[in-house]
């Protein structure tokens, strides 16, 4: 399940005030919204890519025993809450505002990774799979956008960045805890209870947190804003900015009113195409795939203990997380067109030689199976 802040992107722009003094912030409350930010991100990755490792693990005479559909309804679990999760939040963010949407989203990481940690039949971990699930989509609709709204223009930009990074970097811990508590007796609780933690820690963070400026005003809510901008800016002087927060809000809904006549202009078209494909292009690479059933894959391509498995799956996470930076790097020196043309081609070069590494896998199972064949007809 690849990862865009694409919205939050576009709010980051439309939202900047006129106010640009880095000085006029609140340390404490930039801090917390640091720390938050990331592990928004942190969560969704690392509820992404635990399940890797753990599946081995659940499968054994100490877990449940899963079979094949078993495995598979526990990783579609958690994609189909997240469908819904994502539907919900573009009703629920506008409806109650970021803020109250994020702690719903944390509570619910919280309790899906106590049920799974606690689990005794396979229908609780499925559950507990389901409701990570939709606090994945809550939190991948609404914490860029929080965090575009809310924090100071001059960082702005840097954690929503971090908040992208940190999606592949909570993936990467996944499996590196995966990998360490392989051999743990009932490791697999460990890896899908420990998400409790950072949840906790960020549901109480956003307790700390005020309300969107952005929504309040939108909500008619000035009295509101304004007490939210002083504590986020650290000063009582924010007439200025919530006026202009307020004048963008009334000349986005002008341009709202004639969003269909827009949608249609050809040059529109062309640019929705095209990001519909790409943002289409990251999901059928079979990054997900690899990502959900990386230990299983490995397992199937000879490597058949469960423990080099995980470990071999976390040097996948880790690429994954090294090479994201590596894309922020790039992005404005290279060019998107360059940087996406060559990861395609890296694409399809790897997918290429995965698909050629199970069928030397194959081909070498049948030509073992041979030799014992010949060897007992010998025999």
């Amino acid at each position: 399940m690849t990862y865009v802040d694409a919205g939050a992107a576009g709010t980051c722009q439309e939202a900047t005030p006129l106010v640009d003094k880095s000085s006029r912030r609140n340390p404490t409350v930039l801090y917390v919204l640091t720390l938050c930010s990331t592990i928004g991100g942190f969560l969704f990755g690392y509820d992404t890519g635990v399940i890797s490792g753990a599946l081995g693990l659940l499968k054994g005479p100490e877990a449940f025993r899963l079979t094949d559909l078993q495995s598979e309804s526990a990783v579609s679990a958690a994609v189909f809450g997240a469908i819904a999760g994502a539907a919900l939040s573009s009703c629920d963010n506008h409806v109650f505002g970021w803020r109250p949407v994020i702690l719903l989203s944390s509570a619910m990481f919280a309790l899906g990774s106590c049920l799974m940690e606690a689990a005794q039949t396979f229908v609780t971990l499925l559950f507990g799979r389901l409701i990570v699930g939709v606090a994945i989509g809550f939190a991948s609709m609404t914490v860029p956008l929080y965090i575009a709204e809310v924090s100071p223009p001059d960082i702005r930009g840097r954690l929503v960045s971090l908040n992208t990074a940190l999606v592949t970097g909570g993936q990467f811990f996944s499996g590196l805890l995966d990998a360490l508590l392989a051999d743990v007796d009932g490791g697999w609780r460990y890896m899908l209870g420990l998400a409790a933690v950072p949840a906790a820690v960020q549901f109480f963070g956003f307790l700390l947190l005020p309300e969107s400026p952005r929504y309040l005003i939108s909500k008619g809510r000035m009295e509101e804003a304004k007490a939210a901008l002083r504590k986020i800016r650290g000063t009582d002087d924010v007439q200025t900015e919530g006026s202009h927060i307020e004048a963008e809000i009334e000349r986005a809904e002008e341009q709202n009113a004639n969003i269909w006549d827009d949608i249609r202009s050809p040059a529109v078209l062309r640019a929705l195409g095209l990001g519909c494909f790409l943002q289409a292009l990251q999901q059928l690479c079979g990054i997900n795939t690899v990502m959900y059933y990386g230990a299983t894959i490995i397992q199937l391509a000879g490597f058949t203990g469960p423990t080099t498995a995980i470990w071999l799956s976390a040097l996948v996470s880790f690429s994954n997380f090294i090479f994201t930076f590596v894309g922020i790097y790039l992005v404005d020196r290279k060019g998107r067109w360059v940087l996406t043309l060559a990861s395609l081609i890296g694409i399809v070069l790897f997918l290429t030689a995965l698909g050629a590494s199970f069928y030397s896998a194959e081909l070498g199972g049948e030509a073992r199976k041979t030799f014992s064949s010949q060897v007992s007809d010998t025999g």
